[in-house]
């Protein structure tokens, strides 16, 4: 790591100190999709579609802190789910580019909203924030995670048998950092429990256990109304 990105990752914290905890948060888009079907990210979904078979970013969420150095305005248009008047970001075309395929709702100025609630408590410029993001959630989308929610497409798995698959891409224990998310029993979402990821840190290194109850079973539904 170079003593930029090294100056990024550790001494930019906003005036509330920097998280040391995060919660990154995954989702399933065809579950999503089941009551938001008018959204024109899911109006486009179809089944050989990127986020059709791999987890899509929601969001990475510093702990206990929103809205960092934001204005009334912008906090304003935020809760009014007025996304599409929030400034636009500083995002180089790579990122761009890949915010577009592994964040569907990109559609709908997820992103803008997801800077502006919880980018803006990170410490880090947009790109750098999205970046991290994007490399953690590849980690997954590349994994064994991936591979049983892809083979079961239609079919419910357990608990169990995600945190098992956790484990074995990255390491024992790693599922004790997995909280299952459900919405009439269909996988909503998975919200992965990890201290204040740097750049370039492996998903494996940066995860801690989380707490609350998760669902215990889902359906791995597949991309349709």
């Amino acid at each position: 790591m170079s003593k930029t990105e090294e100056n990024k990752t550790v001494t930019s914290c906003p005036d509330e100190g920097c998280a040391e905890k995060y919660l990154f948060a995954i989702s399933w888009q065809p579950s999503f999709c089941q009551t938001m079907q008018y959204r024109p990210e899911c109006i486009s979904q179809t089944a050989d579609r990127y986020d059709a078979t791999n987890f899509t970013l929601h969001g990475l969420w510093p702990d206990r802190l929103d809205y960092c150095g934001v204005s009334y305005e912008d906090i304003n248009d935020d809760k009014q789910r007025e996304w599409d008047d929030l400034p636009p970001l500083n995002l180089d075309r790579e990122t761009t580019s890949e915010l577009a395929k592994v964040m569907p709702s990109k559609q709908s100025y997820l992103h803008r909203h997801e800077w502006i609630k919880h980018g803006t408590c990170d410490g880090r410029d947009e790109d750098t924030y999205y970046d991290i993001a994007l490399d953690l959630l590849n980690e997954v989308n590349t994994s064994e995670v991936q591979d049983l929610f892809e083979a079961n497409i239609g079919k419910r798995i357990t608990q169990s048998q995600i945190e098992t698959a956790f484990d074995n891409s990255f390491g024992e224990g790693a599922g004790e950092s997995v909280k299952i998310r459900c919405k009439n029993g269909l996988i909503s979402e998975l919200q992965i429990k990890m201290r204040r990821p740097l750049v370039g840190e492996k998903l494996a290194d940066v995860l801690v256990p989380t707490s609350g109850r998760s669902c215990d079973s889902v359906i791995v539904d597949a991309a349709g109304f």
